[in-house]
């Protein structure tokens, strides 16, 4: 834990730290599975050829795409902010790998909900038997200390548009990274946006480099999330 970690931009921003045993969950729980970026995740699933179980855990099932919960192995209604309702989760799915892609619409007021939902969820895969489950975030670039190269004051314009967003960020990956650091994975995408799918992600091994675009499309970010960094290459590393 003491090694330095390697940076990574991927139009999402990744700290690595080796970890001895791969990831290759056979089922996974999506906690925000009924909003934009989890239901690209799910679809992604969907498609690897190992077809792991996959359970949506949301609060009102009627906000899901109906063709994305026709595939689910089963749909579980829940509050992310509450322990129970989480390990109820746990149990049900019998998950090895839960994703975290909890949103806000109203992400330019202040809110919490990313950071309560990581309290919870810790709490419970802090228990001994919960041990073997790892832990994917999906967080964003700017979080905690990750900068936004954007070029010449285009980044601390958007550090500030979304300083409310990225606060609560901030204070998701702290929970994690205080507490099961060697379990979770934090992928930080900038400005996530849909209907500009490009089929490539960028990886760059220096934070200090300038940002190719301060966009990335939620199914790009998805297919990343699912082929390289779940199930790919990446996947016998966890990111903090």
């Amino acid at each position: 834990e003491g090694s330095k970690p390697h940076i990574f931009h991927l139009a999402v921003n990744l700290l690595q730290q080796q970890h001895k045993t791969k990831m290759k969950p056979k089922s996974v729980l999506v906690i925000g599975a009924s909003g934009r970026t989890g239901t690209k995740i799910m679809e992604q699933l969907f498609r690897y050829h190992v077809k792991p179980d996959v359970y949506a855990f949301c609060r009102d099932p009627k906000k899901l795409d109906n063709a994305v919960k026709n595939l689910c192995s089963g749909v579980i209604t829940g509050d992310a902010q509450v322990p129970a309702d989480i390990e109820r989760a746990l149990n049900k799915s019998r998950a090895d790998l839960v994703i975290v892609a909890v949103g806000n619409s109203r992400d330019k007021q202040k809110t919490d909900v990313r950071t309560r939902t990581a309290q919870a969820l810790v709490k419970v895969l802090q228990r001994h038997e919960y041990y073997h489950i790892n832990v994917v975030v999906v967080s964003r670039v700017g979080a905690g200390k990750s900068p936004i190269r954007a070029g010449w004051g285009r980044g601390m314009l958007m550090k500030l548009i979304s300083r409310h967003s990225l606060k609560d960020h901030g204070g998701q990956e702290d929970v994690f990274l205080a507490n099961m650091k060697n379990r979770t994975m934090i992928v930080r995408p900038i400005g996530l946006t849909e209907d500009a799918e490009t089929g490539r992600i960028y990886e760059l091994h220096d934070s200090k480099k300038k940002l190719r675009s301060t966009r990335t499309d939620r199914m790009d970010l998805a297919q990343w999330v699912v082929f390289e960094g779940v199930y790919g290459k990446n996947s016998d590393s966890h990111f903090y």
